[in-house]
């Protein structure tokens, strides 16, 4: 419980972060001048890299062992079905 407690305050963190930097990285990709701070860039790729690395390291071999390739591979599909039907992908 621990670890999927961490690991959701790490994705919350990731969407805080993301938030912020999302209206400045829009007008970027549509064309306009934009500012981004190299600060609030860093974060959102350190928390990023912290998530990511918790994940494959404690969290992915956990769940393969209870579930399996099969629930992993639907569970993967899934969410990044979510993912891009939002529209909010970082």
């Amino acid at each position: 419980r621990q670890m999927t407690l961490g690991v959701t305050t790490l994705h919350r963190r990731i969407e805080a972060q993301w938030r912020k930097l999302r209206p400045s990285v829009a007008a970027l990709a549509a064309g306009q001048v934009a500012v981004l701070q190299h600060a609030d860039v860093q974060a959102l790729v350190d928390t990023c890299t912290q998530a990511f690395r918790r994940e494959e390291l404690e969290l992915l071999p956990m769940a393969h062992r209870l579930l399996g390739d099969d629930a992993l591979a639907k569970i993967a599909a899934a969410m990044d079905a979510r993912d891009r039907a939002s529209g909010d992908r970082p």
